[in-house]
């Protein structure tokens, strides 16, 4: 595979090595923050590294924990996906539907720079709230810890631009849905798309 790594390396620059077991991301168990994911991977020697690091976590103790909670007795099934690395200005999570309240609303969590702070719970968010015709009724400044911190992340342009994809995705998947997204130089990128966990 080293060839085909060296080709995928030239043509995309740094990946991102994710998991992709199966199970995981489902309606009922999102296994979010279980499976180990490698960001920023630049080398064929790193890949390698991060794909068998990434197939081991499916095997850690946390995950045979989560499993236990959830009666889920099968052994894991887990593949690996290589994507392009967004080196995202601004990320974050979209609920189709909020997540608490159940309401018909469009949730917006988000901050400056990779996703990860927000998924590891390091940072308090920006929030956004907006109508299902893409209103916005809330927006709030969240605690994050960078020059822009006293400011919020996303503009009304790109606010409508996340109601866009939050209507396309629904089109496709149905409603109800967490959806990880990026924009990197104003173009926005949908990383994930899932139901929400029950």
């Amino acid at each position: 595979m080293e060839k085909e790594l060296h080709q995928l390396l030239k043509q995309l620059g740094p990946i991102a090595v994710r998991s992709s077991a199966v199970g995981e991301d489902s309606e009922h168990q999102s296994y979010a923050g279980q499976y180990i994911s490698c960001l920023n991977v630049a080398s064929v020697e790193a890949i390698e590294k991060a794909i068998i690091a990434v197939r081991e976590s499916a095997f850690s103790n946390r995950v045979k924990v989560y499993n236990e909670r959830f009666g889920i007795t099968e052994t894991p099934k887990m593949a690996v996906l290589l994507q392009k690395m967004v080196s995202s200005r601004v990320s974050g999570i979209l609920f189709t539907q909020d997540p608490v309240s159940k309401a018909d609303e469009r949730i917006i969590e988000a901050s400056w720079g990779l996703g990860e702070s927000i998924a590891s719970g390091h940072i308090i968010p920006d929030f956004f709230r907006l109508s299902r015709s893409g209103q916005i009724l809330e927006q709030r400044i969240g605690n994050k810890s960078d020059s822009c911190a006293d400011r919020l992340c996303l503009d009304e342009i790109e606010l409508q631009k996340l109601h866009l994809l939050a209507t396309s995705c629904e089109n496709v998947f149905g409603r109800k849905l967490d959806i990880e997204w990026a924009i990197d130089q104003n173009k926005l990128y949908l990383l994930q798309c899932r139901p929400i966990t029950c």
